[in-house]
């Protein structure tokens, strides 16, 4: 059964929950516990959405 995790930045440190380095780190940590699907925030650009799939395992 594919496990799915909602990883959003979230806290007090996150300046902008659609920044691209944020998203990266949150997609980054599902990958690393093994989840099948992440589902997260959207960067507002391709390119830099990029970045993101390209940093985790997942794809």
């Amino acid at each position: 059964m594919p496990l799915l995790a909602m990883m959003y930045p979230r806290g007090p440190k996150v300046k902008s929950e659609h920044d691209v380095a944020y998203v990266k780190h949150a997609a980054r940590v599902g990958s690393e516990l093994g989840v099948d699907i992440i589902k997260t925030n959207y960067t507002g650009a391709p390119d830099t959405f990029k970045e993101v799939v390209k940093g985790s395992q997942i794809w």
